[in-house]
């Protein structure tokens, strides 16, 4: 099953996300995240969170329409997010896709970022999706999908990353080594429609920045 979860960050309202939201199997807004499924036009499955940046006539107009409220506690000691990916690995979510988790707070996004580590743990793909980019983190092996000239930056999170092989990319790599705080996988370029980036050993952060994007507002 294919969750997507949309959070209360940055968001442009692109038919690109709009025709994303269609593919969901659970649409789940995380608190203030209601706001832009409402902006597409879509209705969420689930809401979750304290509920703080929600406008209380929608709690109740969702409540009216049966879907599932889950409300927290505003001291809680996980973010609104990692609450609602808990929820969707807890209930079998094979696939998962965050939006609206980047922009504004340095704080926020980081830590947004950091929390896919929980999707990782468990075997799930997941990642955060924006009008810009793709942002994972990945242990094992990734297939990318983009356009000639799409950028991807590959930044390690451990020690070392391992026998580290890219293929599909202007500058591959040869199973070599990687560094923690190494810039060297930063700024790579697509020269096909799909690339690979394999590794042996070790947990990587893969930003794919999209060379051309659907700019008009939904």
């Amino acid at each position: 099953m294919h969750w997507i979860l949309v959070v209360n960050g940055a968001f442009i309202r692109t038919q690109y996300l709009a025709d994303l939201l269609a593919t969901a199997d659970c649409l789940v807004g995380v608190d203030g995240g209601c706001a832009h499924i409402h902006a597409l036009g879509a209705t969420p499955h689930i809401v979750i969170g304290d509920l703080d940046s929600v406008a209380a006539e929608r709690v109740t107009h969702y409540t009216e329409q049966g879907i599932e409220i889950i409300r927290h506690s505003p001291h809680k000691d996980y973010t609104d997010l990692e609450l609602a990916l808990e929820l969707a690995l807890e209930r079998g979510a094979g696939r998962i896709t965050v939006l609206a988790a980047t922009g504004g707070r340095l704080d926020h996004s980081l830590a947004n970022i950091l929390a896919l580590s929980r999707c990782l743990e468990r075997g799930v793909r997941a990642r955060i999706i924006d009008e810009h980019q793709a942002i994972a983190l990945i242990d094992q092996d990734l297939v990318l999908e983009g356009r000639v000239g799409d950028i991807v930056s590959i930044l390690p999170l451990t020690e070392k990353v391992c026998e580290v092989w890219l293929t599909g990319l202007r500058y591959p790599l040869h199973g070599e080594t990687l560094l923690f705080g190494s810039s060297r996988g930063v700024s790579n370029i697509l020269t096909a429609p799909q690339a690979r980036i394999q590794i042996g050993a070790g947990r990587m952060l893969v930003v794919h920045q999209y060379a051309q994007h659907d700019t008009v507002s939904a």
